[in-house]
């Protein structure tokens, strides 16, 4: 089977052509709103604090917010960084399936809760809270157990 289309590679070159038209046709017939959600939706809540080290950053700012945050509803989890140049960053993290514009009004009521809290510069600047995309299709990592494969072969 495969001698005959390598004695006839135009044949071969052709067929393929045509099958890549198909399915760049059929793509846009995909039901891609009927696919599950696969990753958790997020909200990410960031401010800085010109001047600040992360452990006041961390003190200061963190701790208010994050104990405004802490348990709204349908919440799985929370992530905050906070950076030795005065950014601060926190991420919370919603049960599959919540409605995001519901989960984004109900942190930044919490975080407005702990708006008097917070340092006046900060308040000055204000507090950002806005939705976030993680969706990460996928990651493929390579190695091998033994030395026989190395960095360069693995990477070709």
């Amino acid at each position: 089977m495969s001698r005959f289309f390598i004695e006839r590679p135009i044949f071969a070159n052709v067929i393929a052509i045509v099958t890549v038209l198909l399915g760049a046709v059929c793509l846009y017939n995909l039901p891609v709103a009927q696919y599950p959600q696969i990753v958790p939706p997020t909200i990410q809540v960031s401010t800085s604090y010109a001047g600040a080290s992360a452990e006041t950053v961390a003190n200061t700012i963190g701790i208010p917010i994050e104990q405004a945050v802490n348990g709204v509803e349908n919440s799985i989890y929370m992530q905050s960084t906070s950076g030795s140049d005065g950014s601060y960053t926190l991420t919370v993290s919603f049960n599959i399936g919540t409605n995001l514009n519901i989960a984004l009004a109900l942190v930044q009521n919490a975080v407005n809760s702990a708006l008097p809290q917070l340092p006046q510069p900060v308040r000055a600047q204000g507090v950002n809270v806005r939705k976030v995309s993680t969706n990460i299709l996928l990651i493929e990592s390579l190695y091998a157990d033994d030395d026989r494969f190395d960095e360069t072969f693995l990477s070709n």
